[in-house]
């Protein structure tokens, strides 16, 4: 995935349009694999990320270990980075603040915190 600003844009607007007819909305494939791109996805308002089955525990984990508003806050300032190469070095960037280190543990030590609103991350089956 590139991350343009109209790519980001277009899947932000796609986001926005479910939510205000009361849908959610979910992603799947290839974009929703990297592990860096989890926390951009929620921060764009994506309610679900259909995903591997390997790829399940830490995608929970790292979900559940922030809360929203920065995640929000990540995508204003992918939106303000004007290279691709920019936005995917701020996401590293933050997910190595956040703790999550330079890959997202196999085994998190937690899978949830109670002050965080649960995003539903599945499992892609086939």
């Amino acid at each position: 995935m590139s991350y343009t600003q109209s790519l980001l844009l277009a899947l932000s607007q796609v986001g926005d349009a479910a939510h205000r007819v009361g849908k959610p909305v979910a992603v799947c494939g290839e974009i929703a694999g990297d592990p860096a791109r989890w926390l951009l996805l929620m921060g764009m308002g994506f309610d679900r990320l259909s995903i591997s089955a390997a790829a399940l525990p830490p995608a929970k984990w790292a979900l559940r270990s922030t809360s929203s508003t920065p995640l929000r806050e990540l995508f204003r300032e992918a939106l303000s980075c004007e290279r691709p190469d920019a936005v995917r070095r701020l996401i590293v960037t933050v997910r190595l603040d956040s703790g999550f280190g330079p890959r997202i543990p196999q085994s998190p030590p937690s899978l949830g915190r109670p002050d965080f609103p649960r995003h539903r991350v599945t499992a892609a089956v086939g």
